[in-house]
């Protein structure tokens, strides 16, 4: 985990400092732009979800994946908005994901889904200070309906860690995740 860390952290800062999200916690995000990330994030996230293959989750993981989905948050913040899930249907979506054909390259992008809930908080907090946002109504992919984020992370490096001490490959895990979390910054950059 150490290693993934450490090989995706130059993505990361890279959104973190340049990509539009970066506009929420200095403050300086409007919330026509703030809408237009979240309809970005849908156009990610809503393939990327689709891309993964349900037989790997089941024959290796010990989650529920279906409660670790990220989309119903967005959907959920952009019916907030007035736009409705048809609507959500026709936004762009990213056509350049990485191939998930294995457990490693899927537990790649999941790393990148389940690390996002970690920043997400930060971004949380930002956006009900500037919007005044409640009960997780406009900000419930950031906020992950406010579950107890900490423990979900704990158990999630804990499980790669395991599959990896078990033969899984790391390497396949790490290129995916820097390869996931480069698309998701390019997409994010395309207006």
């Amino acid at each position: 985990m150490s290693r993934l860390k450490e090989a995706i952290m130059p993505l990361h800062d890279e959104a973190e400092k340049f990509g539009p999200l970066h506009t929420i916690p200095k403050g300086t995000a409007t919330l026509d732009q703030y809408k237009e990330i979240l309809k970005r994030l849908y156009g990610f996230v809503f393939p990327a979800e689709e891309m993964i293959d349900p037989r790997f989750i089941r024959e290796n993981m010990r989650f529920n994946y279906d409660y670790q989905r990220r989309l119903p948050h967005l959907v959920k913040d952009l019916a907030y908005f007035g736009i409705s899930k048809t609507e959500a249907k026709m936004l762009p979506r990213c056509n350049s994901l990485p191939l998930l054909d294995s457990f490693d390259r899927t537990l790649g992008l999941l790393y990148l889904f389940e690390g996002s809930r970690l920043g997400g908080q930060v971004l949380a907090k930002a956006l009900r200070d500037k919007f005044g946002f409640q009960n997780n109504q406009g900000y419930s992919y950031f906020g992950s309906d406010e579950v107890d984020i900490g423990p979900r992370w704990k158990f999630f490096r804990l499980m790669v860690e395991d599959h990896v001490n078990s033969g899984g490959r790391g390497d396949e895990i790490i290129s995916s995740a820097q390869t996931g979390f480069a698309c998701l910054n390019r997409w994010l950059h395309e207006q």
